[in-house]
């Protein structure tokens, strides 16, 4: 019997509901027809052999999924988007092909966002005018400032938000960076 390819990755912290109640939740569980119900956040491109993004969309089973990752930015490094295995540009297959299936999954009220990863080693903001040119890059290529109907890396699509979830290194500059963000 062949091995199902998973739909996505549960963010830290989040519970696969369908698979596990604990006790204490059980009563809260019974109150919800689905886990759409209960916001349940999804991470999706890390794993080559997940399904693709319009499949997880259309199990109904998620308010969010974040697109993980934005792994390079700040510091006057080129930002780079690591989707492990489903695209990439400098492999000849551009991420552009996502822009129908993030446009399914908004059709579906499932909001998708563009998670930071977690690598202190790849990432860091040097000052305020850094935190804002990451936040232009941010706006350009994500969410909607892509000019003449030039496409973004994920094709002529917007997001709708970024998650910035950077729990290692330092936090210096990030309220600028959400600040500049807010301002768009």
């Amino acid at each position: 019997m062949a091995c199902e390819r998973p739909f996505f990755r549960l963010e830290p912290g989040l519970w696969p509901v369908k698979r596990f109640h604990p006790p204490s939740l059980s009563l809260l569980l019974s109150h919800f027809s689905s886990a759409k119900e209960l916001g349940i956040v999804a991470s999706w491109g890390q794993n080559v052999r997940e399904r693709e993004l319009d499949e997880a969309c259309a199990t109904g089973n998620y308010e969010i999924v974040n697109i993980a990752f934005l792994c390079i930015f700040g510091n006057g490094q080129t930002p780079d988007i690591n989707l492990s295995g489903h695209c990439s540009e400098c492999w000849g297959a551009p991420c552009t092909k996502y822009a129908s299936q993030i446009a399914y999954c908004q059709s579906k009220d499932v909001k998708i966002f563009l998670s930071f990863r977690e690598d202190s080693r790849r990432y860091s903001l040097s000052s305020g005018q850094d935190a804002k040119r990451v936040a232009d890059y941010l706006w350009t290529n994500f969410l909607g400032g892509h000019q003449n109907n030039s496409e973004g890396l994920l094709g002529n699509t917007v997001l709708d938000d970024i998650a910035l979830g950077i729990k290692q290194g330092g936090t210096y500059y990030h309220d600028d960076l959400a600040r500049e963000l807010d301002s768009y």
